[in-house]
Order: structure tokens, then sequence, then C-alpha cells
């Protein structure tokens, strides 16, 4: 086996669960097939540990780690299931050796801001300035015909992805879509919220709507993690376009079919 398929497997049992399997996996590199675990293999451990809750095990494992191996990666995988456990104590700390890496990171920032979000510390959040950063990176990307559509934020859409927009959420309001105020992702001011159409992913995936053939998938690649409001919007969404959405953040991979995802809403 060679390291790449070692980063995958690990990934997988992070995912899904397996802390058991994904500990053996990562023992069995060394031990059996003499492959040295890189920070990759060990962020991996972190972030299987750590969206079981076990942060105790996190701990002692980032504690017998080498010191050369403990880079942003391991600190932004530990930040990732402290936002899904509300682990605020973890969270600081781990955003605290982010810093002393790279004082400017704003994703490690934004990542702690949702952490404060979902605790309700509307105020603490509120004081951590990452909306510009946030808003300067936030972009998605889908392909149409062998030609890709880049959706940045404050951009104007077109009448027919207004309209396309409009019409998801005049359905969405229907079927009694409330969105949850803990869920949003402050990347823009919380009044701008009225609706789907804010947010770059959700332009992509109207655009795809309008553009390619009824029933075909709809995919997108956004460049930051999905926010809990479009998130929830793309599973109901799912349940009444009669097309599956498939969207790729730098968490995780987001496959919405049915009114499900396949992260299981752990990203």
């Amino acid at each position: 086996m060679v390291p790449s398929t070692f980063k995958s497997a690990l990934k997988a049992c992070a995912l899904t669960g397996m802390t058991d399997e994904a500990y053996r996996l990562f023992m069995s590199m060394d031990d059996v097939y003499g492959i040295e675990p890189s920070e990759e293999h060990c962020s991996c451990m972190v972030e299987a540990l750590g969206r079981a809750g076990m942060f105790e095990d996190v701990q002692e494992f980032i504690n017998g780690m080498p010191p050369v191996k403990l880079g942003a990666l391991i600190w932004k995988s530990l930040l990732l299931p402290c936002r899904i456990h509300g682990n605020m104590k973890m969270a600081k700390y781990a955003l605290e050796k982010l810093v002393e890496l790279d004082s400017s990171d704003c994703s490690a920032h934004l990542m702690l801001k949702q952490v404060f979000l979902m605790l309700g510390k509307w105020e603490d959040a509120s004081r951590m300035g990452v909306q510009n950063e946030i808003m300067r990176t936030n972009s998605s990307w889908i392909e149409i015909r062998n030609k890709v559509y880049e959706f940045v934020s404050n951009q104007n859409t077109t009448n027919e992805i207004s309209d396309k927009l409009a019409e998801i959420n005049e359905k969405m309001e229907e079927i009694g879509y409330i969105f949850n105020r803990s869920e949003l992702l402050p990347m823009i001011e919380e009044e701008e919220y009225g609706g789907v159409g804010r947010h770059t992913e959700m332009k992509a995936v109207a655009f795809g709507l309008i553009s390619s053939p009824h029933g075909m998938p709809i995919r997108v690649v956004k460049s930051v993690r999905m926010c809990g409001y479009c998130h929830y919007a793309c599973k109901l969404m799912s349940t009444f376009i009669d097309r599956e959405i498939v969207i790729k953040d730098p968490c995780n991979f987001h496959h919405f079919r049915d009114g499900k995802c396949s992260c299981r809403d752990q990203w």
C-alpha cells in the first residue's frame, strides 16, 4: 500500500466513525508496511478521534506526535470536530496553536466563530473580524458543457438565475422551510439571509438547474466551508427538484439526495 491509500482509508474511517479501524490502519503503517505516517495521516487520526468525541484521546495522540509534524493541518483537523461537538475549550486551544503558526489564517478564525455561533455566543462571534476576508475568498464553480462558471460574493446575477432562485425560495417556503439562526455562517450581514440567493453555491446550483438537462446531477465546488443555512436548504431542495446535488467544500463532500446528505450533517 502507498501513503495516499492510507490517507484515503483513514479519512473514510473518520467520516464513518470507525475509530478502531482508523487506529489499526494507522499503527500498521509503520509496524507492517514500514511507512512513516505524515502530518496528513496524523491529521486524519485527529479528525477520527475528534469526530467520535474522544478529545482526551486526541490530546494524548497529539502529545505523542513529533513537534515537526504539529503543523496547521493538525490544528485545523481538530477545530472541525470541536465545532461539531461544541467543545469551546479545545477549539480555543487549537486556535491558539494555529495563531502561533500563522496569525493571519482567516479560516481558523472563521471556524472558531462558527463554534461561538453554535453555542449562541453572538457577541463573541461578532468581535471576530473575519467578514471581509471571507467575502474576498468565497466563490463557487460549476462546469456546464466543458466550461467552468464561477460565482463570487456580491456578484449580480442574471434575471434568469434570480428568477430560478426566487422559484426555489418560494417552493421552500411553501413546504415550511425555516432556517435556524444558529446555523448562519457570518460571512455577510444577517439581514441578507432572507432567501437562498445570497450564497455563491446557491447561485451555482440555480445556474446548473437552468443550464443542464433535466435529471442531471448538479455538481459544485466551493472555496470555503458550506454554511449550515445552505446545507439544510440543499437537503430540502433535493426533495423536490428531481436532481441530486453534489457540493465539494474544503471540509467535506456533500451528496444531497431525498432530503439527506452523505456527510450525515457533520462537516
